[in-house]
């Protein structure tokens, strides 16, 4: 019986499915509780010992089945209107999941030192210089193009960008992390930081008690 979703309270399991819910307690906790109403459970005398047939105390159908000694499950079928809910429900889940996993591994992709940060500057660097020397050269808008001292001055720029991002100082700064962080991830992100933040400090004092 795969459910989409579990939960525990009041002393019965609650799990809700595509067709329906089913409820697994104690007989008093599902009587109380009231998903069945007090009727003959499977084994009582008279009914079946596995799986009788009732309705709950609104009057929709339901199944009682024996699970053990002391627990049943009563289960029924979605009404329509539940169905659509039901459906609503999960696809919104659903979405928050998607969200969760894509905002996941961005923050996986992101340096995890500033050497690795020069690396992805590096690239990026590079690339746009590219487009920016094509397009400084190649004539493709209606044969414009700069001329070669203009050129000759640009590589020289670019040469120096270059430089700064293999001498240029790299800080990180936890306030654009925190800007930069999905909104869904934002709390465990942060907890994990503050853990790594708390583990260094914990060797700093370690070092300094040497």
């Amino acid at each position: 019986m795969a459910a989409a979703n579990s939960t525990r309270t009041r002393g019965v399991q609650i799990d809700d499915c595509y067709w329906g819910r089913w409820v697994k307690g104690t007989r008093d906790k599902l009587i109380e509780h009231g998903y069945t109403q007090d009727v003959p459970f499977p084994g009582d005398a008279g009914v079946q010992k596995t799986v009788t047939h009732s309705t709950d105390p609104v009057g929709r159908a339901i199944k009682i089945r024996r699970a053990s000694k002391f627990l049943f499950v009563v289960s029924r079928k979605w009404n329509e209107e539940e169905a659509s809910a039901f459906r609503m429900v999960e696809e919104k889940r659903r979405s928050q999941r998607d969200e969760i996993e894509r905002s996941t591994k961005l923050v996986a992709s992101w340096p995890k030192s500033a050497n690795a940060f020069r690396d992805e500057a590096r690239c990026g660097v590079d690339a746009g210089l590219r487009i920016v020397e094509k397009m400084f050269r190649d004539g493709a808008l209606g044969g414009y193009r700069y001329d070669d001292d203009t050129i000759l001055r640009a590589r020289l720029l670019a040469e120096k960008l270059q430089g700064l991002i293999d001498t240029g100082a790299v800080v990180k700064d936890l306030m654009l992390k925190e800007a930069h962080t999905p909104a869904c991830i934002a709390k465990s992100v942060h907890a994990i930081d503050a853990a790594k933040q708390d583990k260094g400090f914990q060797r700093f004092m370690a070092d300094v008690a040497k």
